[in-house]
């Protein structure tokens, strides 16, 4: 049964829509997913 198909995965999904409709979350969201990769790279350079 998929997520849609579930009353709750229409509620879920209206709530996670609302969540990601917030500009200072979609900010966390998206300074998060740049500095990742930067993180990891900075890493394996120094990796003992």
């Amino acid at each position: 049964m998929a997520l849609e198909d579930s009353k709750f995965g229409q509620g879920f999904i209206k709530f996670a829509v609302k969540l990601g409709n917030q500009i200072h979350l979609r900010s966390l969201r998206d300074a998060f997913a740049t500095i990742m990769p930067l993180y990891n790279l900075g890493r394996a350079c120094h990796a003992d």
